[in-house]
């Protein structure tokens, strides 16, 4: 066989045909008259709170954000007045037609989380890089006020129970109010 010469394969060789390859094709990829590109398909999503004219609009604000930032996402935003929308996410459970997302009175929580029915908010698919950017959107004199609310309703009673004084502590440290809270508990 005369003529025929035995080229060796190496990684270089590969790498480097791969490499002409992948210029050829891009070059020709351009030259195609149709290119395709890859959309997200449209998501609908259903999220439900109750009225409070201190909360909702901020719920509103982060809603409308994301919708922003997702063009293809589509958020159902829906309110309640407080002593229907327990009932009303209690009966979505059992009828399969709960919303997606919802804030709602904490003494439903152990139940439907009991059932397997909840999973905990994920701020990073709201676009912020932690919980203390989420919150710290949420304007500094709100966070104080929503706490002292906090604190008012458990002076209601005549007492607060140590479970409950530990939770608002923890809660003011998370918020970044915590002397504020002190100082409203001095008064």
């Amino acid at each position: 066989m005369t003529g025929f010469h035995r080229r060796t394969v190496t990684r270089r060789s590969i790498v480097k045909g791969l490499g002409v390859a992948g210029v050829g094709m891009a070059a020709t990829a351009s030259l195609t008259s149709k290119s395709f590109a890859q959309t997200k398909p449209p998501i609908k999503l259903s999220f439900w709170t109750y009225e409070n004219p201190e909360t909702r609009p901020w719920l509103h604000k982060r809603i409308k954000l994301f919708m922003e930032q997702n063009p293809n996402v589509q958020i159902d935003f829906q309110w309640f007045t407080f002593g229907d929308l327990g009932k009303k996410i209690s009966v979505g459970f059992a009828t399969g037609t709960a919303p997606d997302g919802f804030v709602s009175q904490d003494w439903f929580m152990p139940i439907w989380l009991a059932k397997g029915l909840l999973a905990p908010l994920d701020v990073q698919r709201l676009g912020y890089s932690s919980y203390d950017r989420f919150i710290g959107d949420y304007a500094k004199e709100k966070r104080i006020e929503l706490i002292n609310m906090v604190w008012q309703a458990n002076n209601l009673k005549g007492y607060v129970t140590e479970m409950e004084a530990t939770a608002m502590l923890k809660l003011a440290k998370d918020w970044n109010v915590e002397k504020e809270l002190v100082e409203l508990v001095l008064k």
